[in-house]
């Protein structure tokens, strides 16, 4: 019977390829060394959206922080019931210096969004980035 620490690094790579950030950490950040060190070297795409809770948010952004060269894309709504503003976190905490893809959800235009923005026109990397302000969740 095989186990999964038996499965090949490239077998992770592609498992990998198919998840989001939140799920690679819970999952498998605690298995071993060897998947630690596969964590480490892959592209991280991270999406937060309005069915994840306070809790998650704050796990996946401690596992981000020793992370965030790995992290290529980000999408993030700013209107989780149990956060004031999701986007103002991650852009506080983190600056993610090889960001690709950049994709804001608000209901509104604000400051945080503001500083996002000025962050991410500091990035050279970024190549795409875009705002979305959603009628169905404005105030």
């Amino acid at each position: 019977m095989t186990r999964l620490e038996d499965l090949s690094n490239e077998i992770f790579f592609k498992i990998f390829d198919y998840l989001h950030t939140l799920d690679i950490f819970t999952a498998f950040s605690t298995l071993n060394q060897r998947i630690t060190l596969i964590l480490a070297s892959i592209s991280l795409r991270t999406v937060v959206s309005s069915y994840h809770c306070h809790r998650q948010i704050k796990f996946l952004s401690s596992y981000i922080i020793d992370h965030t060269h790995q992290v290529v894309s980000i999408c993030l709504e700013d209107f989780i019931r149990d956060f004031t503003s999701v986007i103002s976190f991650f852009f506080i905490r983190h600056t993610f210096e090889n960001l690709e893809l950049c994709a804001l959800y608000s209901s509104y235009w604000s400051i945080q969004i503001r500083t996002a923005l000025q962050q991410l026109q500091k990035s050279h990397s970024a190549k795409i980035a875009s705002i979305y302000r959603s009628k169905s969740y404005a105030n």
